[in-house]
């Protein structure tokens, strides 16, 4: 386990009546099973532990800012998770009491459930933190190979497998308020659009090719256009999914027929910079002789709700 004294916790939340762990160990342990770990994956967790266990966390500043990440998602998600039990006690007779002392009363229902808000959406921005940092950083930890720990686990193509996996990607094209949790509740029917409609549109090796250049920062200029072109398509394509972002004239983003256009406008941009690169670009399918069977492209087109 990746904390071990309640000082730990208290860096992240105050808790000043807790002397130890011993009463949200257990959600912690669950926070970190269940939120950290298929993050991380196995081999990178286990690489944290042990650095964090012999204390050679302390002297490497890159480790040690992944630990921080780690923690803060543990204590958010495993309070967040005890909340329901932290003022019940089971006592004697097996019936539930309320703590109560003659300093303290129990919290209203209106400030635990502020509380249990703060705690969800907080521990959500740390995970989107603790992604964008992996994302920059993964080289940093290698095994006796030169293997990127991170790289090897089989979470991270769930994780990263997508033309858009962060919050701050999505948010840089319609405003989500940087939310985690909204990025969150977005993320089936970004891969859904993503594998409904772009993968056959543009092939999975293509898609796959721009997604590890991102991810081993090996794209240049003109693919990493190629990709912002597909991601802006992917977003906007993704607004009609949500009542909220896509009531017209909120802040979120643009109305739905708006949406389809420009969403349109960037793939046809895309497939032109494709066709005018067939030697790069041998994976796009509008390269290869006898290019997209004419249905195939009228359905595509009918998704999109346009004309080519």
């Amino acid at each position: 386990m990746l904390i071990k004294e309640i000082s730990e916790v208290n860096n992240w939340i105050p808790f000043n009546t807790f002397k130890d762990l011993r009463k949200i160990k257990a959600y912690l342990n669950l926070a970190e099973l269940e939120s950290l770990v298929p993050v991380l994956g196995e081999k990178l967790y286990e690489y944290l532990q042990n650095m964090y266990d012999s204390g050679e966390h302390e002297n490497d500043k890159v480790t040690n800012l992944l630990l921080q990440y780690s923690q803060a998602i543990i204590v958010n998600f495993g309070i967040y998770k005890a909340l329901p039990m932290l003022n019940i006690t089971i006592n004697q007779s097996g019936g539930l009491t309320v703590t109560v002392n003659e300093n303290t009363l129990a919290a209203s229902k209106d400030r635990s459930d502020k509380l249990a808000e703060g705690l969800l959406t907080q521990a959500h921005n740390y995970k989107e933190q603790l992604l964008l940092f992996l994302e920059r950083e993964s080289k940093r930890f290698t095994d006796d190979k030169g293997e990127e720990l991170w790289k090897q686990s089989p979470f991270y193509w769930e994780q990263t497998g997508c033309l858009i996996f962060t919050a701050k990607e999505f948010n840089n094209i319609v405003y989500i308020n940087d939310s985690r949790l909204k990025f969150c509740q977005l993320y089936p029917a970004i891969k859904l659009i993503e594998r409904t409609v772009i993968r056959p549109a543009f092939s999975d090796k293509l898609i796959n090719r721009l997604i590890e250049g991102k991810m081993n920062h090996s794209l240049n200029l003109e693919e990493r256009i190629l990709l912002l072109r597909l991601q802006t398509a992917l977003a906007l394509l993704t607004i009609e999914t949500d009542k909220d972002l896509s009531l017209p004239d909120t802040i979120h983003g643009e109305k739905n027929f708006d949406a389809k256009v420009m969403a349109e406008n960037e793939l046809s941009l895309a497939r032109k910079f494709l066709k005018d690169h067939p030697d790069e670009y041998p994976e796009y399918p509008g390269n290869k002789a006898g290019s997209l069977p004419e249905q195939k492209k009228c359905n595509y087109m009918l998704i999109l709700g346009g004309t080519d």
